[in-house]
């Protein structure tokens, strides 16, 4: 299969992934909440974000563990590949009985600071016992996920996340219904997981013929290998945490609670887009490795280019809807009592205030995720690193100056600066040098997509201000599509090569039953 048709299934796949999760968490979160009620539901989100915390203890090993498969699979070293997945179990399976011991002591104290109406202690460490484990136990099963995504097949590493998804709706439902309450939600959290990850397993064994494990496997190399890769990782991750959480701190601690409803009213939708941007990006991140492994700079300038353009036209089609249609959306989505976040005026800037300027944001990060992919792929992740814990900082320190003069407009602008320094200018210089292309080359077609999708947006939401009335859903997205259309347009005849039209029009010919063209061709 070729590259470009290898591409388009794993966004799709992604973006279908990403779609019934958001779906099923919208429904059966309301369901849930009402059936266990607020305090059991209050103890079981507490114990998921704190068990979920394990993940730190990871390392990023996971990650270096797809790193390693993709780049030894495509250099076709099947020794390589069995030695890292037999070593990251071990490691993994080591971190796994650490937290099992954590577990059991948390367990054990939690009637110290943890207590529910109508929850017998014994009943509460049972809840945490199960859900502790569950997390460890899945922490070695987890690794064989890797295997769909070194072989660059996110569809079935989708549809086996679309799957774990509706099992545990299902299951939640069902022991519920049962009236098994917050111990049976306990055993549907652990359990739908494990079954997903020794499914994961199976196929891992499918889609890498040769795989076998065993302990003299285990090398030192791979100890090295995953731990240098893995901590700079975990160190990027962590800053990007930092990031997403630094500006509310920053909120509460200078102004307060009231001041952080209205700025996260306004961000939860520039979450939501940057999630769908990474469900782009993420995607190229195999491939990027595979050309990286092969010697193959020319792909990967081509990647870069041709993968940053698509991406910044979704992005720009994001941005600028926040930036037209945000009002629209949040007096819809915020119930009447709350108004008071949405509407302008008063103490505080409103939410569609903040969500026009956070919009740049998502325009930045549509901007260098493919690059932050490509890096990850050619194991530039200690650059990525300091780059994030770079922005992360100076967010904080432009967010605590700004914050005394502009409010919460201040921290919004602060979190625009800080990743265009940092993310659109930084991290595009050292890619260029990298892999020898000309930062220009990046940044000219990079800034001229913004102006040709959101100008046509623009337009027509001001075409249709006095003769389309916002009084429901349907309404706001027969908006939406008519805003969309134009930018999209305009930005798939102006914003794209003639060589990457060319290929678009060729994957409609090969969708309509036509000979596919990128069968032996790259990108």
């Amino acid at each position: 299969m070729g590259a470009v048709r290898t591409i388009t299934r794993n966004v799709f796949s992604n973006f279908a992934g990403y779609f019934v999760g958001m779906v099923v968490g919208f429904l059966l979160t309301p369901y849930v909440l009402h059936q266990l009620g607020s305090e059991k539901w209050g103890l079981w989100t507490t114990i998921v974000a704190f068990t979920g915390s394990y993940g730190l203890l990871d390392l990023g090993i996971r990650s270096a563990v797809g790193h390693y498969v993709t780049r030894y699979w495509a250099q076709q070293d099947l020794e390589g590949v069995n030695r890292t997945f037999a070593t990251s179990l071990v490691i993994t399976g080591a971190i796994a009985i650490l937290l099992v011991f954590v577990t059991m002591t948390l367990a054990f104290l939690s009637p110290l600071f943890l207590e529910v109406t109508g929850l017998e202690t014994n009943d509460l460490r049972v809840v945490i016992l199960i859900m502790g484990i569950g997390v460890a136990l899945n922490f070695p099963l987890a690794v064989f996920g890797s295997a769909a995504y070194a072989r660059q097949r996110f569809d079935i590493a989708s549809a086996m996340g679309i799957f774990e998804r509706l099992a545990s709706a299902a299951g939640y439902i069902w022991v519920l219904e049962e009236g098994w309450g917050l111990l049976g939600v306990a055993c549907i959290t652990s359990i739908v997981p494990t079954i997903a990850n020794l499914l994961r397993m199976w196929i891992a064994f499918q889609l890498l013929p040769g795989l076998r494990l065993t302990t003299k496997l285990v090398k030192l190399i791979s100890v090295k290998e995953l731990f240098n890769f893995g901590t700079f990782n975990a160190f990027s991750n962590a800053a990007d945490l930092l990031v997403i959480y630094s500006d509310t701190v920053v909120i509460v601690l200078v102004l307060n609670g009231i001041a952080v409803a209205h700025y996260n009213i306004g961000a939860y939708a520039i979450t939501q887009s940057m999630s769908l941007i990474n469900a782009m990006a993420w995607t190229l991140t195999p491939y990027a490795t595979k050309l990286d492994t092969q010697g193959d700079y020319a792909g990967l300038r081509r990647l870069w280019i041709t993968g940053t353009r698509v991406i910044v036209l979704v992005g720009s089609l994001l941005a600028g809807g926040m930036v037209l249609l945000g009002q629209d959306f949040l007096n819809l989505w915020v119930k009447p009592e709350n108004q008071n976040l949405v509407q302008a005026g008063g103490e505080y800037t409103s939410g569609a205030v903040i969500m026009a300027i956070l919009a740049g944001t998502v325009f930045v990060r549509a901007a260098m995720s493919c690059g932050k992919q490509i890096l990850f792929g050619v194991q530039e992740v200690k650059f990525l690193a300091k780059n994030s814990f770079g922005t992360a900082l100076f967010n904080i320190v432009l967010s605590a100056t700004l914050i005394w003069f502009l409010g919460i407009v201040g921290v919004a602008i602060a979190s625009v600066c800080a990743f265009a320094l940092m993310q659109l200018w930084f991290q595009p210089l050292f890619l260029a040098r990298r892999i020898e292309e000309s930062v220009w080359t990046f940044l000219r077609p990079v800034l001229w997509i913004p102006v040709v999708v959101i100008g046509p947006m623009a337009a027509m939401r001001w075409i249709l201000d006095d003769s389309l009335v916002i009084d429901g859903w349907g309404d706001f997205v027969l908006e939406g599509f008519a805003v969309a259309i134009p930018g999209l347009l305009c930005g798939m005849v102006f914003g794209l090569s003639s060589i990457e039209k060319d290929k678009l029009r060729a994957q409609f010919r090969r969708f309509l039953g036509g000979r596919d063209p990128f069968a032996s061709n790259g990108l």
